[in-house]
């Protein structure tokens, strides 16, 4: 985009738009730029007319992006309309952002349209069966939103629900005949079907589900099997806080426009607490945290359903970024006529039909749902805790953190990564006992995948010694609610299971750099331990990234097993002092992350195995993003990240070609 925006390009495409902003649009040369194409991960039925007009830009979209949301999309095309640019836009449906890359082949639609891509000659993927597949990357610890990175711009994914149908947990009869003939659940009702525009929605709606709620939560209180159910000690009641914004969302994304237009939810579910929650002047509630809330409810006009199933969806990624303990989570979309379930985890976002209003059985199973989940639908991590602070209610929380060997206090959110997928989250722990910080990195995996980075750091790469300039996992394990591991499922899809590992190793974001000189000697040391990965250890890390280096580490000295390797690399404070550090003192000034694509180089590797994944995206568009959206690295270090990945990809390739050589 950056030089579609000068005078002498007359034509230009590129795939997956990510982290653009309206002014990367606006400023699109409309008489010297042929006709703007973007293509959006999904099959189109132009597609063969569209490869054979060179004279098109084009933009490749998944559907189902965080990093260009359908939002974005659409604002791009109403810029280019303004501007009067020819532009063409490809939506490649039902797969998300990265799919040509990292497709799973097991999945039909995505097999179907990666063979799409290869057929145009847009994609060189290799099919591969899918126990080859490579392990697939739920961590970026580089890209914590509260330092400067390309998730900084994550936006908030506006993705569209998948066909399976939702189903829910059933009223029990007894208690749904005396919901239905209660009359106050019928002057509500009536009372919603009577409305005549959005704004008098607001109040029928809480009071209708407030009062299903109440009774539900009391016909509980007599249930033997309590420990299946989420209980709290008060029902859920429904406020009206359409005129505010929930508050202490973990991430700052002020500089995130995509962000910044995530409608609040206009009704939420909540728990009371002991303080209960402040009135506003206009009569609704304000000040309510998003780790409080339960659920949530978009309301729209007749002539703007469409919209509520996408809104919805996006107030509830919010939600679940906030609250990591929440792995699954109900909500509505709702207008006069009709009201809409929709339940988001890391499978997806499913949504049922729209329901009337007279469907008071299904809108009473909605409600029992967030009692009483269908198995597979698990709502809670009990091995998560907000707390508060004491003199804060309603206060940012930290978040108390349990493992089977021993429990985190104080643990903040340092990123999220999308909603839908692997939904990672990342805790920094800071303690008292020791310096830096103790990292907690969650995860939804399938089955198959959730060993696979502790095996693979353990076993490969530190096992004859602490390699330098790598991060060590000091544990890891399923996430259990008591003695079943949480995992969530649905019809007909893989399931996927909560992971935790924990890294006693700390570092910084490269783009927090101090100098240019800082940044250059971070990056000759990733490139030796890169290599000596390679080479000594037979593992290729498959996405050296300039997120996934980190710089300035915090080496936690106190974790046993763990000697050091026999004969590490020179790194860049031996060359400049003109001799060899002992082992002891040879640190390194990098500290590389996130080994989930890696792969273990032997005889049986083949060049397919390791094309899948070899380098991130390009340098340019990750470093303008950065200085667009923060500018807080020094000049001389901008300039210099411009050319960190051309190293990192040159190296990562040639690692891999020589291994393959051999």
């Amino acid at each position: 985009m950056q030089y579609i925006k000068t005078d002498w390009i007359l034509a230009g495409a590129f795939a997956h738009p990510a982290y653009l902003n309206e002014d990367d649009f606006k400023r699109v040369k409309r008489q010297y730029l042929e006709p703007l194409l973007m293509s959006c991960a999904g099959k189109s039925q132009f597609s063969d007319w569209v490869f054979a007009c060179s004279t098109y830009t084009h933009l490749a979209l998944t559907e189902v992006d965080h990093t260009f949301p359908v939002e974005s999309r659409r604002r791009a095309e109403d810029i280019l309309v303004e501007q009067k640019a020819k532009y063409y836009i490809q939506v490649f449906s039902g797969v998300e952002h990265g799919f040509a890359l990292r497709g799973d082949m097991s999945v039909p639609i995505q097999m179907d349209n990666i063979k799409g891509l290869q057929q145009h000659g847009r994609c060189d993927l290799q099919l591969l069966p899918s126990s080859e597949m490579p392990v697939a990357c739920p961590f970026d610890l580089a890209s914590s939103r509260t330092n400067t990175s390309k998730d900084d711009v994550r936006s908030s994914s506006s993705q569209q629900p998948a066909e399976t149908e939702l189903r829910l947990t059933s009223c029990p009869k007894p208690l749904l005949a005396a919901i239905i003939h209660s009359d106050e659940v019928k002057r509500w009702t009536a009372e919603i079907s009577r409305a005549a525009g959005r704004e008098s929605l607001f109040n029928p709606t809480t009071r209708l589900l407030s009062e299903i709620s109440e009774r539900v939560f009391e016909y509980l209180q007599v249930d033997e099997d309590k420990d299946r159910l989420h209980l709290p000690n008060k029902p859920i009641v429904f406020l009206d806080h359409h005129t505010h914004t929930l508050t202490h969302y973990p991430i700052d994304t002020s500089n995130v426009l995509e962000e910044r237009n995530v409608p609040p939810p206009d009704i939420i579910g909540v728990v009371s607490g002991d303080h209960g929650y402040r009135i506003a002047e206009d009569g609704t509630y304000e000040g309510v945290p998003y780790h409080r809330v339960e659920t949530l409810v978009d309301v729209k006009d007749l002539n703007r359903r469409d919209r509520g199933k996408s809104d919805a969806i996006r107030s509830a990624d919010r939600v679940q970024d906030a609250r990591p303990d929440r792995p699954g989570f109900y909500c509505l979309s709702i207008d006069s006529e009709h009201f809409q379930v929709i339940f988001t985890s890391p499978l997806g976002a499913h949504a049922s039909e729209h329901k009337p209003w007279t469907d008071t059985e299904s809108l009473c199973a909605f409600v029992y749902s967030l009692y009483d989940p269908l198995e597979g639908h698990v709502l809670y991590d009990r091995t998560l805790t907000a707390v508060e602070p004491p003199a804060e209610p309603l206060g940012k929380p930290t978040w108390t953190i349990k493992t089977s060997r021993r429990t985190y206090r104080g643990a903040s959110i340092i990123f999220v990564g999308g909603p839908h997928g692997k939904r990672t989250t990342v805790f920094r722990v800071k303690e008292k006992h020791r310096p830096g910080a103790t990292i907690i990195k969650d995860s939804f995996l399938f089955n198959d995948f959730c060993f696979v980075e502790a095996k693979l750091n353990k076993c490969y790469i530190h096992r004859d010694g602490f390699v330098p300039g790598v991060v060590r996992v000091a544990d890891a394990e399923d996430v259990k609610n008591g003695e079943d591991a949480i995992e969530i499922k649905m019809p007909e899809m893989r399931a996927r299971r909560k992971h935790r590992i924990v890294l006693p190793d700390f570092g910084y974001d490269l783009t927090l750099a101090k100098s240019a000189n800082d940044l250059l000697m971070t990056i000759y040391d990733a490139l030796e331990v890169h290599r000596t990965l390679a080479r000594d250890r037979g593992v290729l890390h498959r996405d050296m990234s300039m997120f996934n280096i980190l710089m300035y580490p915090t080496m936690y000295t106190c974790v046993t097993g763990w000697p050091y390797m026999k004969n590490p690399p020179p790194l860049i404070d031996d060359v400049l002092n003109g001799e060899i550090r002992s082992l002891e003192e040879r640190k390194a000034r990098c500290l590389i992350i996130d080994f989930d694509n890696a792969a273990t180089l032997n005889q049986e590797t083949t060049d397919a195995q390791l094309r899948p994944r070899i380098v991130s995206p390009s340098p340019f568009n990750s470093t303008t993003c950065i200085s667009h959206a923060h500018g807080r690295a020094p000049p001389d270090t901008l300039l210099a990240m411009q050319l960190v990945d051309q190293f990192i990809m040159r190296d990562s390739i040639g690692a891999s070609r020589t291994r393959c050589q051999n």
